[in-house]
């Protein structure tokens, strides 16, 4: 059997979106640690050009970690930015304010986790294995992926699909 962090990297692309310096350096090198490529962004407007940005690449997001409050956007209106660009992309939330109807809706309109802080990484690395499957199921129930440069990239979908979710 192959180590989790050989699953996980299939992902490949996570952008870690938190406005405490400490908490995205922790983060990116739990991530890396698991083959992950790691964009940073101190805040939710950040955050967003990024991923958006990131679609032209040859590697784009493929997965958000994010905190609920930041400047700029909070993580709910990061994910709301997202959807008007018609983009899902499965979120592992990561925080220390545990507002549970915040946290309900954010998981309603996406394929969401939390994480509370502070966390162990054996714990933050289980949540981000469940959203990862958790997404790669609802994924292949929705309309097939888009075609990227001859890559499939389950994380642009049809704005239809997208609503009746």
């Amino acid at each position: 059997m192959k180590p989790e962090s050989d699953r996980l990297h299939r992902i490949g692309h996570a952008l870690v979106a938190d406005d405490e310096e400490h908490t995205r350096f922790t983060l990116r090198l739990i991530l890396s640690r698991a083959g992950f490529r790691v964009t940073m962004a101190a805040d939710g407007q950040e955050a967003l050009a990024k991923t958006v940005d990131s679609l032209s690449c040859a590697q784009p997001i493929d997965l958000l970690v994010l905190d609920v409050q930041m400047p700029g956007l909070t993580g709910f209106e990061l994910i709301e930015g997202l959807w008007r660009h018609r983009i899902a992309l499965p979120v592992l939330i990561v925080s220390g304010y545990e507002d549970r109807e915040l946290l309900a809706a954010l998981m309603k309109r996406t394929v969401a986790q939390f994480v509370q802080k502070p966390f162990e990484p054996g714990e933050f690395l289980d949540r981000l294995t469940l959203v990862i499957r958790q997404h790669r199921r609802l994924a292949a129930r929705r309309a097939p992926a888009v075609r990227r440069g001859g890559l499939t990239h389950p994380a642009l979908v049809s704005w239809e699909d997208a609503e009746g979710s």
